[in-house]
């Protein structure tokens, strides 16, 4: 597992190739706990060929510290505790249940806005694999067993990147299996091993389970969590970084540097591992001189001591990227062999601020993270 890991996509496209045994399966369905573990899932469940479902699960917050799970509880009436924190700070039977009355009243919401009228899977004799997008105490994780296990699958398997060992070990007493390739054991929150850990919307988690339970399509769609390329003609391409660079002036950014046939043959996975040419800088211009070999490229991102100036001497094609209907970012390939990628922080469309809607930035306010 890359560290720190870039995004929840990479997380979980990594998360399958280590789960690469349940390839061939046609007992196996892929579970997860909404909303940052549904992205990880669903790199998971295209790999496999797997179905994909949620398991709703809700943490249990310390009054005055929500960060920190006491307990969880999960659909099917399910709840942990976790008794250690609530002797260590002394929390009442009264604060329990009104804390647990809340999360009940935000789970049923989400189980009708994620799931609607589908029916519950069948759990009965299948393999069930679990994923989040991290855990700290496993509250949130355990709850999630607990359910699916009342069910009695023939297995369960936890995948998630990150967990500090003391969880992991918790966790392997309980389930068949546990994947997680990052155990660090200076662990304080699942964030500070990302590089984006921007929030998953409720839209993103609909548009993906919906792409999951649609009937397979002659043409497959691209999956809504992978951002679309559309080449932008040679002629064209004046006026159409002209308007990019305007409807996206000041989005904070990253460029990174990738070989245009590891491109080809991985697709974004090849991102991960592509030379960081700038990290989380606004885009102030973008310049383009036409001219023999396909032109010259330049991007500018940041200002003063965090300027960085990147260019392509020869561009042989340019593609815009879209995720939905939200600009992604951009990509460059060279007549070097090499392609630049600059990826949006937070896909968006162009009224929005820095690449973040105004509803994603007031959830940011409030932070996000697993049990």
């Amino acid at each position: 597992m890359e560290v720190p890991i870039p995004d929840r996509a990479a997380a979980g496209r990594e998360l399958a190739r280590l789960l690469d045994h349940l390839r061939g399966r046609d007992d196996l369905i892929v579970l997860a706990l909404p909303r940052g573990g549904v992205p990880v899932a669903a790199e998971i469940a295209a790999a496999l060929g797997a179905p994909l479902d949620v398991m709703l699960v809700r943490k249990l917050g310390v009054p005055g510290f929500p960060e920190l799970a006491m307990g969880a509880i999960a659909s099917g009436g399910v709840r942990v505790l976790n008794e250690d924190v609530i002797r260590s700070y002394r929390i009442a039977d009264e604060a329990i249940a009104a804390v647990a009355r809340e999360e009940q009243a935000e789970l049923e919401r989400r189980e009708r806005l994620y799931r609607g009228d589908r029916p519950w899977p069948p759990l009965q004799g299948r393999w069930v694999v679990l994923v989040d997008d991290g855990l700290a105490t496993g509250a949130t994780m355990k709850a999630a067993i607990q359910a699916v296990r009342a069910q009695s699958p023939a297995g369960i398997t936890v995948a998630v990147p990150v967990a500090p060992p003391e969880t992991v070990r918790a966790l392997k007493g309980m389930v068949d299996e546990v994947v997680c390739p990052l155990q660090p054991k200076a662990f304080y929150a699942i964030g500070q091993w990302y590089l984006d850990f921007s929030q998953t919307s409720d839209q993103e988690v609909r548009e993906i389970l919906a792409w999951f339970a649609a009937p397979a399509p002659s043409e497959p769609a691209a999956p809504p969590w992978r951002p679309v390329e559309t080449e932008i003609p040679a002629d064209e391409r004046a006026s159409w970084l002209q308007s990019f660079a305007l409807a996206h002036h000041g989005w904070l950014a990253d460029v990174v540097r990738v070989p245009t046939d590891r491109l080809e043959r991985e697709g974004m996975a090849a991102a991960a591992d592509g030379e960081v040419l700038a990290r989380e800088l606004p885009l102030k211009e973008i310049d383009y001189e036409a001219g023999a070999g396909g032109g010259r490229l330049r991007l500018v991102l940041g200002t003063g001591g965090a300027r960085r100036t990147v260019e392509v001497a020869d561009l042989t094609r340019l593609l815009g990227e879209r995720l939905g209907e939200a600009d992604a970012g951009l990509r460059a390939d060279g007549a070097d062999g090499g392609s630049v990628l600059l990826r949006f922080r937070a896909p968006a469309r162009p009224e929005a601020l820095d690449g973040l809607s105004a509803s994603e930035l007031d959830q940011n306010e409030h932070g996000s993270g697993g049990g």
